[in-house]
C-alpha cells in the first residue's frame, strides 16, 4: 500500500516507519522540516506524489480515513478481549441511548428535553413555586413582620426606608433574590443536574453538531453552551475543551451575547410567567435567531481552522437523587454567595437614585421608548 511504499523512502530513526508514512498521508506536516534535512528533494517529491496519489482515491480527507479506521481496529480488539454482559433492566436505557443520537428519533427527544426543561423551570420554578414564596411567604408573612419589627427597633425613617421602603434591601432586594428569582434557579439546577447524572448531555452534543457546524463550532460547544445557563463565567471557562483558538473566540463571543446565565434567567423566567406561551415563544425565537446570525457572521470573521468532532459517550443510566441533590445544593450556595449581594448593591443605588430625585428623572427621559413604544 501507499503507507508501505513512503515507509521505504524514509531514512532510519527513533520512530517506526510506517508511523510516520502514516502522518505524512494524513497531511501532517510535523515531519516536513525533518525530511528536508534526512531526505534528497527526489525522495521528498516522490513522497508527496505518493501522498497526493493517496488522497485522489478518496472525496474525504485521508486523516478521516485514518482515523476511522484505527477507531475500528481498536473496537475490533476490545471486543476480542472484553466480553461485557447487559443486564436485562439496562436494555431499554441502551436503546434510549441510541435513540437520543439518531439522526430523526433525536430530535423528538431534543423536543421533549426543551419542553420538560421549559416545564420544570417556566411553569414549577417561575409559576408554583414563585407565587408561593413571593405572595404567601414574603408579602402575607415576612415582609410585614420585618417592616414592623424595624420601625419599632430603628426610629430613623431613613434608614427604614433602605431596609423596608419601596426600595428597600428587604421588600425589594431579598424579595426578587430569594422569593422570585431563587426558586427558578434552583428548579434550574435541578433540571441541569437531571441532564448531567443521565448521560444526555454528551448526546445532545452528537444530535447538536450539524447546527453548530454552521456556526464554526462543532458539537462539543453545546456543553459551554449549556453550562452558560447557569454560570457564563464557568462555561467560558468549559470551552477550553474546544480544540482550536478559533472555536474557543466563538463559542467565548457567543456566550456573552445571547446566553443567559441562571440569574438572568430567573429574571426572564419570572417575567414571562405571567403571559401567554406564545411570549416565551417569541423571546427564545429571538435569541435563537441572534445567535444563529451573530454564529455566522462569526465563523466567516474569525480565521483559524475547524477541528474534527469525537465525542466520548457514556452509558444512558437513571441519575442518582442524592448526586442530583448534592449539586443543587452546592450550586444554590454559590448563587446566595454571589447573586445575592448583587441584588442588594442594586437596589441600594435604586435607593439613592430615588432619594436624589434622579430615578425620577430617567424614569420621564425613558418613557416615550419604554411606555409609548415597547407598552411596559
Amino acid at each position: 500500500g501507499y503507507a508501505k511504499n513512503i515507509s521505504q523512502l524514509l531514512p532510519e530513526s527513533n520512530i517506526s516507519k510506517r508511523s510516520i508514512a502514516l502522518m505524512i498521508l494524513s497531511g501532517d506536516e510535523t515531519f516536513k522540516d525533518w525530511l528536508i534535512v534526512n531526505l534528497k528533494p527526489d525522495a521528498i517529491r516522490k513522497i508527496e506524489e505518493l501522498r497526493d496519489e493517496a488522497q485522489s482515491n478518496f472525496k474525504e480527507p485521508m486523516s478521516h480515513k485514518i482515523s476511522r479506521n484505527r477507531i475500528k481496529l481498536a473496537e475490533e480488539i476490545r471486543k476480542q478481549v472484553l466480553e461485557k454482559g447487559t443486564p436485562e433492566s439496562g436494555f431499554l436505557l441502551q436503546r434510549l441511548g441510541k435513540w437520543t443520537i439518531h439522526p430523526v428519533f433525536g430530535i423528538p427527544f431534543l423536543l421533549l428535553f426543551l419542553l420538560g426543561f421549559y416545564e420544570v423551570v417556566g411553569r414549577l420554578g417561575a409559576g408554583i413555586f414563585v407565587d408561593f414564596l413571593e405572595k404567601v411567604i414574603f408579602n402575607r408573612y415576612l415582609n410585614p413582620a420585618i417592616e414592623k419589627a424595624i420601625k419599632v427597633i430603628i426610629p430613623v425613617v431613613f434608614i427604614q426606608d433602605m431596609l423596608v421602603g419601596q426600595y428597600g434591601i428587604f421588600t425589594m432586594a431579598l424579595t426578587y433574590a430569594v422569593g422570585i428569582i431563587l426558586p427558578i434557579t434552583a428548579t434550574f439546577f435541578l433540571a441541569f443536574g437531571f441532564l448531567e447524572d443521565s448521560g444526555y448531555l454528551p448526546r445532545l452534543a452528537v444530535i447538536s453538531n450539524k447546527v453548530f457546524r454552521f456556526l464554526g463550532l462543532n458539537g462539543k460547544a453545546i456543553l459551554p453552551m449549556v453550562l452558560g445557563l447557569g454560570c457564563c463565567t464557568m462555561a467560558i471557562m468549559t470551552t477550553r475543551i474546544l480544540e482550536t483558538k478559533r472555536e474557543r473566540v466563538i463559542a467565548t463571543f457567543l456566550i456573552a451575547l445571547t446566553i443567559p446565565c441562571s440569574a438572568q434567567l430567573g429574571v426572564i423566567f419570572g417575567m414571562l410567567s405571567s403571559l401567554p406561551m406564545r411570549a416565551a415563544l417569541w423571546w427564545a425565537g429571538s435569541i435563537t435567531l441572534v445567535l444563529i446570525l451573530s454564529g455566522y457572521l462569526a465563523s466567516r470573521l474569525v480565521p483559524g481552522e475547524k477541528s474534527d468532532f469525537f465525542m466520548e459517550l457514556p452509558p444512558m443510566r437513571l441519575p442518582s437523587i442524592g448526586n442530583i441533590i448534592m449539586k443543587t445544593l452546592s450550586r444554590i450556595e454559590w448563587y446566595l454567595k454571589e447573586a445575592v449581594p448583587l441584588f442588594v448593591l442594586g437596589t441600594l443605588a435604586l435607593f439613592i437614585l430615588d432619594r436624589m430625585k434622579i430615578l425620577r428623572w430617567l424614569e420621564e427621559l425613558a418613557s416615550p421608548i419604554v411606555v409609548n413604544f415597547l407598552g411596559l
